[in-house]
């Protein structure tokens, strides 16, 4: 399944505009989100990225595993093309 959340548009205090979506690819019990905004205003396209890797637990409790396959670094994991192959992969391993 692929979807995404509605897109949201914040009015910052400089006037500006904020901007940001997410972009979700579910097989089974794994998700992969992509999160896209405009920093806060300051750049044309959403081009700041983030991608995080979830897994769904038998109970029902999702759980955040970016780290696992990533190696560790859970803090932030741009969203570009090598780190999506990276992610599709681990979408679609067994």
């Amino acid at each position: 399944m692929i979807f995404a959340h509605q897109p949201m548009k914040t009015k910052m205090s400089d006037g500006s505009t904020a901007h940001n979506v997410c972009a979700v690819f579910k097989n089974g019990n794994k998700t992969i989100s992509i999160a896209l905004d405009n920093s806060c205003g300051r750049m044309t396209q959403l081009r700041r990225s983030d991608m995080r890797l979830f897994i769904e637990d038998i109970e029902g409790i999702t759980q955040d595993v970016t780290h696992r396959t990533f190696f560790g670094d859970s803090r932030q994991v741009d969203a570009n093309l090598e780190n999506f192959q990276k992610a599709w992969e681990w979408l679609n391993k067994g």
